[in-house]
């Protein structure tokens, strides 16, 4: 999602923009060649100019007016410590990442956070090639009164004039829930399945798994007070998949390339509020029990390669 905003702000300034990477070799990388952004849809090529910074070097070589966060769950806590370093302000940072995770973290730094909430589909190819494969909506705030001035609404406003369909929103929670959810299916079901977005759709038995899902998260949601409706969330969620059918969810992503998924932070929570509830919630466990698996199968693989590459 980093590349996709990173697009958007490059169209609508034409500056390059700063880009924070967290190993080296791909800093290096982007300051051979450009990000390239390929719309699936449109058929048409979109090259970005960035500024590559090894996050190591990040404080001493930048000051930024915004800080975006994109970046894995499991990585937040080392990127919330390089945004504390580099914004003018402790308001200015936004957190783009899946799951609920962000608000504890940013407050360790000091951050008063708001966040981004995208359904657009984007699948990396490689450390600079990256495929828009489904149009969607970015959604950006807190929980708190809408000022037109602030960091999230001058953002809004940027990312419109780059060409994403962007707004503000006062109720930020309730979207963060609701990309958890979508999350929650699309990306479990299509792990197991080893499939694009659309499966959840087109598949029976995937889409009565995922009707499953959605009415635990329904009654973990009540739990913690968002309330959400399973019938908007039910058309939200199956509307993403196929609106985004061609695109390759995250953690199958993940699983492909024999990296870490972010399961725990999408699943995992989940699990941890239903719990605390007292709610019934075996769909959602198996499932993570499911992913976790593929995952601990796909994390061994990649050590026997790498122990064989070294041997």
């Amino acid at each position: 999602m980093g590349t996709l905003i990173a697009h958007a702000i490059h169209s609508a300034t034409g500056e390059p923009v700063p880009c924070i990477t967290r190993r080296k070799n791909h800093a290096d990388i982007l300051a051979e060649r450009n990000l390239q952004l390929y719309d699936v849809i449109n058929r048409k090529y979109h090259y970005i100019q960035v500024l590559p910074v090894h996050y190591s070097l990040a404080a001493k070589e930048l000051s930024c007016s915004t800080v975006i966060v994109t970046v894995k769950s499991y990585d937040l806590q080392e990127a919330l410590e390089t945004a504390s370093q580099i914004a003018i302000s402790k308001d200015n940072v936004g957190i783009l990442v899946n799951g609920l995770a962000g608000k504890k973290e940013a407050n360790e730094y000091g951050l008063n956070p708001f966040f981004i909430v995208s359904d657009y589909g984007v699948t990396r190819i490689s450390d600079y090639e990256y495929e828009l494969r489904g149009y969607g909506e970015l959604i950006l705030g807190r929980d708190s009164p809408l000022r037109e001035s602030s960091p999230e609404c001058r953002l809004a406003d940027l990312l419109s004039r780059g060409g994403l369909n962007s707004r503000c929103t006062s109720n930020i929670s309730y979207y963060r829930w609701r990309k958890t959810a979508s999350n929650a299916v699309i990306n479990s079901i299509t792990s197991i399945l080893d499939a694009e977005n659309i499966i959840v759709v087109e598949n029976s038995w995937a889409r009565n798994l995922a009707e499953k899902v959605l009415r635990e998260i329904i009654d973990i949601s009540y739990a913690k007070n968002v309330g959400l409706k399973y019938d908007d969330l039910s058309k939200y969620v199956f509307e993403l998949a196929r609106r985004t059918g061609r695109n390759i969810s995250s953690t199958l992503q993940d699983l492909r390339t024999c990296k870490q998924t972010e399961i725990d932070s999408i699943l995992g929570v989940l699990l941890e509020y239903s719990r605390e509830a007292g709610i019934n919630a075996n769909t959602i466990e198996d499932l993570y029990i499911l992913v976790r698996a593929l995952e601990e199968g796909r994390l061994r693989c990649a050590e026997r390669k790498q122990q064989s590459n070294t041997s």
